[in-house]
């Protein structure tokens, strides 16, 4: 059984026309994260608020949108898009380790756990101060 990690956006961005998605953010978190999504040579993806998921080589322009913005029922429909993108991409038998909070994660958690997927979320529950020292412990080893 193999591994998928899905990594969140971020607000912070690179101002650009066209990079893979993996260098339009720019935050620490997001930084962090990917690195630790990285490290497991493990296959992953990009949540976005804008495109829902995206491949990490796949070109995008700078855009400003967020899930905490979206109201629930945006934010139910962001889910469900992604839910599909990913059945296109994620076998069915992967497990989904999200690295995301909870704007990105609550529309899609449920649906994909449906879908019969084993969901981690490591780092359920920690305030963002928690969340990089998690990542930075977890690079350092």
């Amino acid at each position: 059984m193999d591994r998928v990690y899905l990594v969140a956006c971020s607000a912070g961005k690179v101002e650009a026309d066209s990079v893979p998605a993996r260098d339009l953010y720019n935050s620490q978190l997001f930084t962090l994260a990917r690195r630790y999504a990285e490290r497991s040579r493990d296959p992953w993806f990009i949540l976005s608020a804008k495109h829902g998921l995206l491949d990490p080589a796949q070109m995008v322009a700078s855009y400003n949108e967020s899930l905490n913005d979206k109201r629930s029922v945006e934010r139910a429909a962001w889910g469900r898009m992604v839910e599909a993108q990913l059945k296109q991409v994620v076998h069915c038998s992967s497990d989904l380790i999200m690295l995301a909070g909870r704007a990105y994660r609550d529309p899609l958690q449920h649906l994909m756990e449906a879908q019969g997927h084993k969901v981690t979320v490591p780092m359920e529950g920690m305030a963002i101060g928690k969340q990089l020292q998690f990542l930075t412990r977890s690079l350092a080893d």
